[in-house]
């Protein structure tokens, strides 16, 4: 038998067309219908949200915002600033979460400069998720997670425009469930 186990945020795109699978473990039902989109093939759809019966680890730093950064760009370290600079002038606390890759880089001590960057050696995620009311970021895993957890979910809007754009044409399904924009979000402060 051959099993897909989701591991993964999925989009519309043709990096993510057929497949051929028994069974397919996904995280949600709106998975069903975007493999369907992409033309899988699978005998059976098991839905199954390894969050949402989750315990999260009692708060020890709460803060109100977390941003969980994805790969970003150097030229993006302006716009994350702006974010920052914008939360804090609502006397609302942020943290940065790196993306493991840039974790310890250059980039990382660049933001370090302006703003509270959790350390991901010491800080595991669901403790993250824990500290924090709301959960920020364009495009990650780590949306559905909060989402699944019962966090408030924000969508990065701002600090790549053309990829927010990208992520509305390829039925990212964070659009889907409740959330709110950043750019409403910092607005209504």
């Amino acid at each position: 038998r051959h099993i897909n186990i989701m591991h993964g945020e999925k989009l519309y795109t043709m990096n993510n067309i057929l497949g051929h699978f028994d069974i397919m473990y996904v995280w949600d039902e709106y998975y069903i219908d975007l493999f369907q989109k992409l033309r899988y093939k699978c005998n059976e759809y098991l839905i199954e949200n390894p969050w949402s019966q989750l315990d999260l680890p009692n708060p020890n730093d709460l803060h109100d915002i977390t941003l969980y950064l994805n790969y970003v760009k150097y030229e993006d370290i302006q716009h994350i600033r702006e974010i920052v600079h914008k939360v804090k002038q609502r006397k609302q606390s942020i943290y940065v979460r790196m993306h493991p890759s840039q974790f310890n880089s250059n980039f990382h001590r660049e933001i370090e400069k302006f703003v509270h960057v959790e350390d991901i050696t010491i800080t595991s995620i669901f403790q993250s998720l824990s500290n924090t009311k709301y959960v920020l970021s364009q495009y990650s895993t780590v949306l559905f997670q909060g989402y699944s957890l019962g966090k408030e979910i924000v969508i990065d809007d701002m600090t790549n425009k053309s990829q927010f754009e990208k992520l509305s044409k390829c039925n990212y399904i964070m659009l889907s469930k409740p959330h709110k924009l950043l750019s409403d979000f910092v607005s209504e402060l």
